[in-house]
């Protein structure tokens, strides 16, 4: 799959924690009704179920690698 570097550049971009966070609230924010609230309950899941920054990264890893050998077959 191809990206934007544009978007890839956005991504990627190194962003302090406290920005981080305000970027977040922003864009929940932005979010209202029965969409809104399912994100937010998804979001809340993610951090129960992985706590850590470190079990995050390795969930996204992990997943990053099926869905790249699953794009092969």
């Amino acid at each position: 799959m191809k990206r934007d570097p544009e978007i890839t550049a956005i991504y990627e971009a190194p962003r302090s924690a406290e920005e981080f966070d305000a970027r977040l609230r922003e864009a929940m924010q932005r979010l209202d009704g029965p969409e809104g609230a399912q994100l937010s309950e998804l979001i809340a899941w993610f951090a129960r179920r992985y706590p850590t920054a470190k079990e995050r990264l390795a969930y996204r890893r992990r997943r990053i690698k099926e869905l790249e050998a699953a794009e092969r077959r």
